[in-house]
C-alpha cells in the first residue's frame, strides 16, 4: 500500500478529532510499510500541571490496521516529546527499535478500565467518525489519570507488570501456589534456594516447577500435580529461586529489565541481589543454561492483603569455571563471581524473562469449574463407551481430578462414531486409553484405569475401587447392577446409574447411597419407562455392524449422546450437592417442536420417588416410530441380541431397550 492515500474511513475519523480540546494533529495519516499500519502523530494536552512522570504536553502516535473502523487502534507514546515512564495499565514501556518513532507502552483504553469511563463510553464504537475519537477522549483521561496516580483504585482486580520477554526464547513455566502454600511461605524464612523443574517429553518448550529446597539442599516445598506432570518427566531440570517482599519494579510500575534495574528494585525492598544469589551460583557453574524464579507476594486486588505468592522466571546466562578472571583474581568462585558481575551479570545486561503461569487449580478453573461438593469428591467410573468416555471428560474438565475407570473392553472402530478416542487407540483397552487421555485434561487429574469388568480383580484394583466416594455406572447391565449390590464397598457409597434410552432420545438418571446398590427400588423405579420404550419402538429394527444377524448395534447420534452426557453432568451435580435419603430416579427427553426441529431437553418424570407411580410423559416423540435408526427390540431368535451383548450392553436385558454404554 505505499504511496496509497488513507481511506475515506480514515479521514473522516481524523476530522472527528478536530475541535476537542487538547488535542492537536501533529502529523496526518501515513503508511508505515514495515508495520503495515496507517500512522497518525498527535500532541495531547490533557489539562495538567506536567511533571517528570506525566508532562503537560506529550506526543503520541496512532497505529490502525487498514480495515479501519475495524482491527486494532492503538496509541503509542513517542520516542522524542513522550512518557518515558510505565504506569498501570500499559505495556512495557521500553525504547523500542533504534529508528522507530514511537516506545514499546501503549496504554490499556478499553472499557474494562473503570476509571477512564468519565465521559461515559461503555461501549468502544465501530462507526469511523466515532472510534477513533473515543480512543483519544481516553487517553486523554489516561493521562490525567497516571498523572493523578489513580490509574488503580482500592478494589481493582490486581495486575502484574509486564515482563519485557525476548521471543527467541520460546518457554513456559508453570508453577502453582495459593492460598495453602502462600501460608507456608509465611512462615518460611529463607529468601533464596535451588528449584527442581519437570521437562515433559511431550512439550520441551514447557517446564513444570517440581520442588523448592533450601540453600543447605533440604526439601522444603513440593508441588502437588497430577499423573501427567509427574509420569511424563523426561529429565529434572535445576535453577535458583529469589523471594523478594514485593515486585520487582522501577517506579510507577516498570519491571525491571536489566540486571542493574532489578538490583535497584532490591535495594528499595532492603535485599541485595547479590548476596541472595551468591551462594547458589557456584551450583550452577556447569556450562548449562539454568534457570531461575523471583517469587514476590501479591493480592487479588488492589488495597488488599497479598494472598498468594507469584513466581516470574527467567533464564540465567550460561556460567563456567575456567582460568579466565580479571587481573588481581585468581581463578575460584571469588575470581569468578567478579568476572560474571563484569559480564553476564553487568548492570546494563538485560534479563532474559520467560512466560511464567500460575496452574493452580483454582487459577486453571477461572472459566468454569463444578462445585466443590463434586470436585471434592473420588469417582468410580464404571464404563468407558460413548457415555462414559464424555462424562469422564467433562468432569475432570469441571475439576473432579480423582478418577478410577474401569472398563474390560478394546476400542473398536466402530465404536469412533460416538467415543472421545481417536484411530490410534483402535484395539487397546478402554480405560487404560482413556485414562491417559483424561490424565492429559489437566495437569492436576490423577485418573487410573482398572482394565476389566466389574468387579475388579485383586486387592489393588479392589482397594482402588472401594476408596472412591461416588460410584457412576455408564454400562446399563443388570449383571453389572448386581456386582454392585453385592460387592463388599466398606462402607456407604453414592451411587449414580446412568443409561440412554434408544437413539438417545431419553437419559435415565438413578441415585442412591447405602452400602450397595439398591437394585429392587432401581428396578422399580425404571420398568414403567422400559415398558413405555417397548411400546413405541415394538416392530422397528436394530442397525447392523458387519455381515450376519449377530452384530446389531445400539443407534444414536454423538451429538444426541454428548448432549445427554452434558445433562448426566447437571444430574450428578444436583445429586452431590442436595442428596437424597430415599433413591430416586429422573428421566429427561430431547425434545422436538411440532416441525420436529430440536428444541431442548427437559425431565419429563413425576418425581421417581419409591411409591409413586411413575407416569408416561405428557408429550411423545414426534416421528419416533417411523425413524427407522433410532433402535428397536432385538430380533426373535438373536441369541447375541437376547443377553444384551452384541450391542455391548446398550440393549437392557430385561426390556431389551434400556441403553446407556453406546459402546
Amino acid at each position: 500500500m505505499q504511496g496509497a492515500a488513507p481511506t475515506r474511513e480514515l479521514r473522516a475519523g481524523r476530522r472527528a478529532l478536530e475541535g476537542i480540546e487538547g488535542v492537536e494533529l501533529a502529523e496526518d495519516w501515513r503508511w508505515d510499510e514495515d508495520h503495515e499500519r496507517w500512522v497518525l502523530h498527535l500532541r495531547l494536552r490533557p489539562g495538567i500541571e506536567g511533571s517528570e512522570r506525566v508532562p503537560a504536553c506529550t506526543d503520541w502516535y496512532v497505529l490502525a490496521d487498514p480495515s479501519y473502523p475495524w482491527g486494532s487502534v492503538k496509541f503509542y507514546p513517542a520516542r522524542d516529546g513522550g512518557i518515558e515512564r510505565t504506569f498501570w495499565h500499559q505495556s512495557y514501556n521500553g525504547p523500542g527499535p533504534t529508528g522507530r518513532a514511537w516506545r514499546d507502552g501503549a496504554p490499556c483504553l478499553d472499557t474494562s478500565v473503570r476509571v477512564l469511563g468519565r465521559h461515559g463510553f461503555d461501549d468502544e464504537p465501530r462507526e469511523a467518525h466515532a472510534r477513533l475519537r473515543w480512543h483519544t477522549l481516553r487517553a486523554l483521561d489516561w493521562l490525567r489519570a497516571a498523572d493523578e496516580e489513580r490509574l488503580v483504585l482500592p478494589g481493582d482486580p490486581y495486575e502484574l507488570p509486564e515482563f519485557p520477554r525476548y521471543e527467541e526464547l520460546d518457554v513456559l513455566v508453570a508453577f502453582s501456589e495459593g492460598a495453602t502454600s502462600f501460608d507456608w511461605w509465611r512462615e518460611c524464612t529463607g529468601r533464596s534456594g535451588t528449584v527442581s523443574f519437570y521437562s515433559l517429553r511431550e512439550s520441551p518448550e514447557l517446564l513444570v516447577v517440581k520442588e523448592f529446597r533450601s540453600l543447605a539442599g533440604r526439601p522444603i516445598l513440593a508441588s502437588d500435580w497430577g499423573r501427567c506432570v509427574r509420569g511424563a518427566s523426561e529429565v529434572e531440570f535445576r535453577g535458583i529461586w529469589l523471594r523478594l517482599d514485593g515486585p520487582p519494579v522501577l517506579l510507577p510500575w516498570q519491571a525491571a529489565a536489566t540486571w542493574g534495574e532489578l538490583r535497584h528494585a532490591c535495594r528499595s525492598q532492603g535485599l541485595e541481589l547479590d548476596n541472595l544469589m551468591r551462594p547458589l551460583l557456584p551450583g550452577m557453574r556447569d556450562g548449562e543454561r539454568h534457570a531461575a524464579l523471583v517469587g514476590f507476594p501479591i493480592p487479588e486486588r488492589f488495597g488488599d492483603g497479598p494472598g498468594r505468592i507469584h513466581w516470574q522466571a527467567m533464564r540465567l546466562p550460561a556460567l563456567q569455571g575456567g582460568r579466565q578472571v580479571p587481573d588481581g583474581f585468581r581463578p575460584n568462585e571469588m575470581g569468578y563471581r567478579e568476572r560474571d558481575r563484569r559480564t553476564v551479570f553487568a548492570g546494563t545486561e538485560p534479563l532474559r524473562w520467560l512466560r511464567s503461569e500460575n496452574w493452580s487449580e483454582d487459577q486453571l478453573a477461572t472459566r468454569g469449574r463444578l462445585p466443590e461438593e463434586v470436585r471434592g469428591k473420588s469417582v468410580l467410573l464404571v464404563g468407558a463407551g460413548a457415555l462414559g468416555s464424555p462424562l469422564g471428560e467433562m468432569l475432570v474438565r469441571g475439576g473432579v481430578h480423582r478418577l478410577t475407570v474401569v472398563d474390560g473392553q478394546t476400542l473398536q472402530a466402530g465404536n469412533l462414531v460416538r467415543h472421545t478416542l481417536g484411530l490410534d487407540r483402535v484395539g487397546k483397552l478402554k480405560a487404560d486409553s482413556t485414562s491417559q487421555r483424561l490424565n492429559l485434561a489437566s495437569p492436576h487429574a490423577s485418573v487410573v484405569a482398572i482394565n476389566t469388568r466389574f468387579p475388579p480383580d485383586g486387592e489393588v484394583d479392589g482397594a482402588q475401587a472401594r476408596g472412591c466416594d461416588v460410584v457412576l455406572d455408564c454400562t446399563a447391565e443388570d449383571e453389572l447392577l448386581h456386582e454392585l449390590e453385592v460387592f463388599e464397598w466398606g462402607e456407604p457409597k453414592h451411587f449414580v446409574s446412568l443409561s440412554l434410552g434408544m437413539g438417545a432420545r431419553r437419559l435415565y438418571c438413578f441415585s442412591a447411597e447405602g452400602l450397595g446398590f439398591p437394585y429392587a427400588a432401581f428396578r422399580a423405579l425404571i420398568d414403567p419407562w422400559l415398558r413405555q420404550e417397548a411400546e413405541e419402538y415394538e416392530g422397528s429394527e436394530l442397525p447392523r455392524e458387519g455381515v450376519g444377524c449377530w452384530h446389531p448395534v445400539f443407534p444414536a447420534r454423538v451429538d444426541d449422546v454428548w448432549l445427554m452426557a452434558g445433562v448426566a453432568v447437571k444430574y450428578l451435580e444436583g445429586a452431590l450437592t442436595s442428596p437424597s435419603v430415599e433413591p430416586r430416579l429422573a428421566v429427561y427427553e430431547r425434545h422436538d417442536d411440532e416441525e420436529g426441529n430440536f428444541a431442548g431437553v427437559r425431565r419429563v418424570d413425576p418425581g421417581g420417588w419409591p411409591g409413586v407411580e411413575v407416569g408416561r410423559p405428557q408429550v411423545r416423540a414426534p416421528h419416533a416410530r417411523r425413524d427407522h435408526c433410532r433402535g428397536t427390540a432385538p430380533l426373535p431368535g438373536c441369541r447375541r441380541a437376547r443377553d444384551g451383548r452384541g450391542t455391548g450392553g446398550q440393549v437392557h436385558r430385561r426390556a431389551r431397550l434400556r441403553g446407556g454404554h453406546a459402546r
